[in-house]
Protein backbone atom coordinates (compact mmCIF):
# COMPACT_ATOMS: atom_id res chain seq x y z
CA UNK A 1 0.00 0.00 0.00
CA UNK A 2 2.74 2.44 0.63
CA UNK A 3 4.03 1.61 -2.91
CA UNK A 4 0.76 2.56 -4.31
CA UNK A 5 0.45 6.38 -2.24
CA UNK A 6 3.94 6.91 -3.39
CA UNK A 7 3.36 6.52 -7.05
CA UNK A 8 0.24 8.59 -6.66
CA UNK A 9 2.10 11.38 -5.21
CA UNK A 10 4.60 11.15 -7.80
CA UNK A 11 2.07 10.78 -10.47
CA UNK A 12 0.59 14.03 -8.74
CA UNK A 13 3.06 16.24 -8.32
CA UNK A 14 4.26 15.36 -11.68
CA UNK A 15 0.66 16.24 -13.06
CA UNK A 16 0.52 19.14 -11.10
CA UNK A 17 4.10 20.51 -12.56
CA UNK A 18 2.99 19.33 -15.96
CA UNK A 19 -0.17 21.85 -15.18
CA UNK A 20 1.70 24.53 -13.71
CA UNK A 21 4.60 24.31 -17.33
CA UNK A 22 1.82 24.17 -19.89
CA UNK A 23 0.43 27.42 -18.06
CA UNK A 24 3.30 28.98 -17.73
CA UNK A 25 3.93 28.05 -21.55
CA UNK A 26 0.19 29.56 -22.51
CA UNK A 27 0.88 32.93 -20.57
CA UNK A 28 4.36 33.37 -22.50
CA UNK A 29 2.95 32.22 -25.70
CA UNK A 30 -0.35 35.02 -25.19
CA UNK A 31 2.49 37.28 -24.19
CA UNK A 32 4.24 36.84 -27.22
CA UNK A 33 1.67 37.27 -29.53
CA UNK A 34 0.37 40.45 -27.88
CA UNK A 35 3.89 41.95 -27.80
CA UNK A 36 4.80 40.77 -31.22
CA UNK A 37 1.31 42.31 -32.50
CA UNK A 38 2.25 45.61 -30.89
CA UNK A 39 5.23 45.33 -32.11
CA UNK A 40 3.95 45.26 -36.07
CA UNK A 41 1.68 48.28 -35.33
CA UNK A 42 4.11 49.95 -33.91
CA UNK A 43 6.06 49.06 -37.24
CA UNK A 44 3.77 50.21 -39.65
CA UNK A 45 3.10 53.25 -37.75
CA UNK A 46 6.67 54.02 -37.92
CA UNK A 47 6.43 53.19 -41.93
CA UNK A 48 3.52 55.56 -41.81
CA UNK A 49 5.06 58.39 -39.96
CA UNK A 50 8.54 57.72 -42.36
CA UNK A 51 6.14 58.20 -45.03
CA UNK A 52 4.45 61.36 -44.06
CA UNK A 53 7.70 63.03 -43.01
CA UNK A 54 9.28 62.71 -46.40
CA UNK A 55 6.03 64.16 -48.20
CA UNK A 56 6.44 66.83 -45.73
CA UNK A 57 10.58 67.35 -46.58
CA UNK A 58 9.52 67.07 -50.30
CA UNK A 59 6.96 69.95 -49.93
CA UNK A 60 9.65 71.91 -47.70
CA UNK A 61 11.90 71.39 -50.24
CA UNK A 62 8.92 72.24 -52.72
CA UNK A 63 8.69 75.66 -51.08
CA UNK A 64 12.26 76.56 -50.20
CA UNK A 65 12.28 76.23 -54.24
CA UNK A 66 9.81 78.65 -54.63
CA UNK A 67 11.16 81.13 -52.49
CA UNK A 68 14.58 80.71 -53.98
CA UNK A 69 12.96 81.51 -57.44
CA UNK A 70 10.80 84.64 -55.60
CA UNK A 71 14.01 86.47 -54.24
CA UNK A 72 15.64 85.85 -57.68
CA UNK A 73 12.63 87.22 -59.25
CA UNK A 74 12.65 90.48 -56.65
CA UNK A 75 15.82 90.78 -57.25
CA UNK A 76 15.46 90.93 -61.00
CA UNK A 77 12.86 93.80 -60.34
CA UNK A 78 14.87 95.69 -57.91
CA UNK A 79 17.57 96.06 -60.38
CA UNK A 80 14.47 96.99 -63.34
CA UNK A 81 13.49 99.39 -61.07
CA UNK A 82 16.96 100.77 -60.55
CA UNK A 83 17.24 101.11 -64.25
CA UNK A 84 14.05 102.68 -64.28
CA UNK A 85 14.70 105.29 -61.51
CA UNK A 86 18.14 106.25 -63.03
CA UNK A 87 16.07 106.53 -66.80
CA UNK A 88 13.55 108.98 -64.80
CA UNK A 89 16.13 111.01 -63.12
CA UNK A 90 18.37 111.07 -66.89
CA UNK A 91 14.39 112.36 -68.66
CA UNK A 92 13.75 114.72 -65.94
CA UNK A 93 17.31 116.20 -66.32
CA UNK A 94 16.91 116.42 -70.06
CA UNK A 95 13.66 117.81 -69.57
CA UNK A 96 14.88 120.66 -67.13
CA UNK A 97 17.47 121.62 -70.01
CA UNK A 98 15.00 121.42 -72.46
CA UNK A 99 12.38 123.38 -70.79
CA UNK A 100 15.28 125.87 -69.60
CA UNK A 101 16.90 126.06 -73.31
CA UNK A 102 13.01 127.06 -73.92
CA UNK A 103 12.67 129.57 -71.55
CA UNK A 104 15.74 131.54 -72.43
CA UNK A 105 14.10 130.82 -76.44
CA UNK A 106 10.91 132.67 -75.00
CA UNK A 107 12.61 135.79 -73.71
CA UNK A 108 14.97 136.14 -76.40
CA UNK A 109 11.65 136.44 -78.57
CA UNK A 110 10.85 138.89 -76.30
CA UNK A 111 12.99 140.44 -76.64
CA UNK A 112 13.49 140.94 -80.08
CA UNK A 113 9.75 142.23 -79.79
Amino acid sequence: MGDFVFSWIIISVSLLALFYLYSKMTFFKTLYKTLSYETHELKDMLEEDKIIIELYEFEIDKHLNNVDYLQKQILEVQIYLKEVRNKNTRLRNEANVSNDKIQEMKNRIDALF
